[in-house]
């Protein structure tokens, strides 16, 4: 697992277009030409951009497929956000995604984090079932805004101890 950057962007793009299967699921059109740019760039306001972590995870070829994005001290301090886990179509199902979250658990425990929040797609069920097995608790529904303007259902979800 490493630390993306900037100078990671073709790669990370080129992941986000073999998931556009997600992307026209959340943005209710295909992967936008400078998604990796803004994943890697965007924190929201009043949040410090060093406290942002784009893990990524390559297979034995050197190809990126699957990409955890992490807020560190959001929404309060201590606390740690998951804001994005994309896994590449092809390693799906496979424990990959249970392979990075345990990455997360070590990352944030070794930081003392009190809490892990997640807001997955109410449309994803696959997503709400993944999160639950690995025991994020809902603690409500909240709408969000995209960068294309759709409006989405998000049940956000808390993790205490980790």
């Amino acid at each position: 697992m490493i630390h993306l950057q900037l100078h990671d962007v073709e790669p990370l793009q080129n992941l986000f277009l073999r998931c556009t299967d997600y992307h026209e699921l959340e943005e209710g059109e295909s992967t936008a030409d400078d998604a990796a740019v803004n994943l890697l760039q965007n924190v929201p306001p009043g949040t410090a951009h060093e406290d942002k972590i784009v893990l990524g995870f390559h297979d034995d070829t050197g190809l990126l497929v699957a990409i955890c994005d992490l807020l560190r001290n959001y929404p309060s301090a201590g606390e740690w956000w998951i804001g994005l886990l994309m896994i590449d179509p092809k390693y799906r199902s496979a424990g990959l995604g249970t392979q990075l979250l345990q990455e997360v658990f070590s990352m944030a425990n070794a930081e003392q984090a009190t809490a892990l929040w997640v807001a997955p797609l109410v449309q994803n069920p696959k997503a709400q079932r993944f999160w639950e097995r690995h025991g994020f608790v809902e603690q409500r529904t909240a709408h969000t805004t995209t960068r294309s303007g759709r409006t989405n259902t998000v049940v956000v979800r808390k993790k205490m101890t980790l």
